[in-house]
């Protein structure tokens, strides 16, 4: 179970990197990719200012390029996830000092949202 746990958060983690981006393959997206697609998917759901976009775009190309390795990486999956989940505390932690307090209540949310959405498809897959 708490594999399970952990294993939704990472799924939640790498959604936010590739939100609406089916196609593209996550393992050979760019972290510049990856970060444009974070920081475009956040500028429209939270209604960043420019100076707020421009920080944003500075936080998840920094986290995209600490991301990378562990994206590409042959480590093993548990590994895998507790450094991914260091990494997006981390970027967070910085999301908190650029958004508003209703935007980070707002990204909050929708990230709430998304996780729910991956164990709906995770458990329809289990028993489908």
């Amino acid at each position: 179970m708490k594999l399970f746990k952990i294993a939704a958060l990472f799924i939640c983690c790498l959604m936010l990197s590739v939100m609406y981006v089916h196609a593209q393959d996550l393992g050979n997206s760019t972290p510049e990719e990856r970060a444009a697609m974070q920081t475009e998917w956040l500028k429209t759901k939270l209604s960043l200012s420019s100076e707020q976009e421009t920080k944003v775009n500075e936080i998840n190309l920094k986290y995209a390029r600490e991301m990378d390795p562990v994206l590409k990486g042959s480590g093993g999956k548990l590994a895998k996830l507790k450094k991914a989940k260091a990494i997006n505390d981390k970027k967070e932690a910085e999301y908190k000092t650029v958004f508003s307090s209703e935007q980070f209540a707002t990204y909050q949310k929708l990230k709430s949202d998304m996780k729910d959405q991956m164990k709906a498809k995770m458990k329809e897959r289990k028993n489908g």
